[in-house]
């Protein structure tokens, strides 16, 4: 009833609605509060710049806090700076927010998830002065920045954290899912990782092994890890011959797959699976709070909007069911060639964006196509879940089903 209310009086665009501004500011319910900001910033309502900023440091959700974000931002440009089609995120606020050393711990963790990693803010001091936080999940949020990140200093930051024994281990965990087995000295501290007795720390290090050129000295490592248990085995298994699938249920036996992925599961686990390269690698094309790729649909809300069965459904039979917005093209080019991928974005000049299966971006002027069909196949690769353990499929689950 009172969001009801709040929309009438703002679509009333009466003065005198706009005196019920502060109470709805004020209001418990984070939507009713992000609707209030939203009617601030678009009204640019100046006089509630104060109440703004104080919600932005309390904001209960991610949305709330981004609204308040883009409504400063709002406030700081010049009215006539905008085109008419051209979102504020916010993006830019927050970074000169984060740059500022009294900022709250609070908003310095939501600026570090909301800001890509390759954002000029991120430098290589802010990053260190986060990790050295006494807030573990800002020591995580920089962590997260680092995998991504494109400064020359993060892979060694990244093993430096992740084989540090001083470090707590989630964050070690986190670092270590980072950490390239195409590196030669990531390849060799991942080995040696196999030697620490913390099982959480043991296995991140197996996972993040797969793909790893080895040679016969290295094998007989992961073979003696292998030796330490079933998962174990199953783990380094998958390291020592990548190529093979273990037997799973046909996509569309979904009652096996379900029977398959019955038992207890670890949300945290699942966050490392989501962001773990070479394994299900969702965040190359999903996102999940600000992090990850804007290809394929944001996740963030996906707990409140499938149950498990449908999550599974949408995992295995990716293809099964496709919003327009995510269809698959198949563009046959002027010089022959046949690209696949997924409309992205389009220019005012013509030049299309598309995103392949690994969630690369590749850009074809209006001049470079020939011709262009819609696909029946999702971009998402259909083995997936194939390649997982079927613990890890119920972690990733975990994660996913979260509410948030």
């Amino acid at each position: 009833v009172r969001l009801g209310a709040l929309l009438l009086l703002r679509q009333s665009d009466d003065d005198r609605a706009r005196l019920s501004v502060s109470r709805f500011l004020e209001d418990a319910d984070p939507d009713i509060l992000f609707s209030a900001v939203q009617w601030v910033g678009e009204g640019r309502l100046n006089e509630h710049r104060a109440r703004v900023e104080s919600l932005l440091s309390r904001a209960a959700t991610r949305q709330l806090f981004e609204a308040c974000l883009a409504t400063l931002e709002l406030f700081d440009r010049p009215k006539d700076s905008l085109a008419a089609e051209e979102e504020v995120a916010g993006e830019e606020y927050v970074a000169r927010l984060f740059a500022q050393s009294a900022l709250p711990i609070d908003l310095r963790r939501r600026a570090l998830r909301m800001l890509r990693p390759d954002h000029p803010a991120l430098t290589l001091a802010l990053l260190e002065d986060s990790l050295q936080s006494a807030d573990p999940a800002t020591q995580l949020e920089a962590v997260r920045t680092l995998r991504d990140s494109p400064l020359a200093e993060a892979p060694v930051l990244l093993q430096a954290i992740g084989c540090d024994p001083l470090r707590a281990v989630p964050l070690r965990a986190e670092a270590i899912v980072g950490l390239s087995p195409n590196n030669p000295s990531h390849r060799t501290a991942l080995l040696e990782l196999l030697k620490v007795d913390d099982r959480l720390l043991f296995e991140q290090a197996l996972r993040s092994l797969w793909g790893a050129k080895l040679d016969e000295r290295q094998r007989e490592a992961v073979r003696q890890a292998g030796a330490l248990g079933d998962e174990a085995a199953a783990l380094a298994a998958r390291v020592l011959e990548p190529d093979k699938r273990d037997a799973r249920p046909d996509p569309d036996d979904l009652a096996g797959w379900l029977e398959l992925l019955e038992g207890p599961a670890d949300p945290r686990a699942g966050e490392r699976i989501f962001f773990q390269p070479g394994l299900a690698s969702c965040h190359r094309c999903h996102q999940v709070e600000g992090r990850g790729g804007r290809i394929g649909p944001d996740l963030t809300a996906i707990g409140r909007q499938l149950d498990r069965k449908r999550l599974v459904e949408s995992i295995v039979q990716p293809s099964q069911e496709i919003a327009p917005q995510f269809v698959t093209w198949s563009i046959t080019k002027t010089d022959g060639t046949v690209a696949v991928g997924m409309l992205v974005g389009k220019t005012a000049d013509g030049r299309e964006s598309y995103a392949d299966a690994e969630g690369r971006i590749f850009v074809l002027g209006p001049d470079e196509i020939d011709e262009r069909h819609s696909q029946p196949l999702s971009i998402m690769p259909d083995d997936v879940a194939r390649g997982l353990r079927p613990r890890e499929f119920r972690d990733l689950l975990a994660y996913l089903l979260e509410a948030r």
